[in-house]
């Protein structure tokens, strides 16, 4: 919801992604994923963090990893560290992500897919390749 001067309404983060403890049921950490309005011009001169992009995320959880790509503006996808909620790797995307990420094994490697574009621009498959 835009609030005055083009800005959200809410106060940040915008979006983030959270890990409870199922057996405590406490949280073990929070992570804000993308920039958000950071460049806009009644922020500017402001050194803030990340404020989140507030696109909705598809999460995908691998042995170590947890990999989001949000549909959002910023067409990012996100490896986190499991363990601590810390961004080990991102990388932008050709299109807006716009459905939920898929792993598959293939000769002993694991991929994971990420299907992008769509609503009038090309629709993409993006395969990675986890080492």
């Amino acid at each position: 919801l835009a609030g005055p001067r083009g800005l959200p309404l809410w106060k940040p983060p915008y979006s983030f992604v959270t890990a409870l403890d199922m057996a405590t049921g406490e949280y073990r950490w929070r992570t804000t994923l993308g920039a958000g309005p950071k460049d806009h011009e009644a922020l500017a001169g402001l050194d803030l963090p990340d404020l989140g992009d507030g696109g909705k995320g598809f999460p995908l959880l691998t042995k170590t990893l947890l990999f989001v790509a949000q549909e959002s503006e910023e067409k990012t996808i996100y490896a986190l560290d499991k363990a601590t909620g810390d961004i080990v790797w991102r990388m932008e995307l050709p299109g807006a992500t716009n459905g939920a990420l898929m792993t598959y094994m293939a000769d002993g490697k694991q991929y994971i897919v990420i299907a992008t574009g769509g609503l009038g621009n090309l629709v993409e498959l993006v395969a990675l390749r986890l080492p």
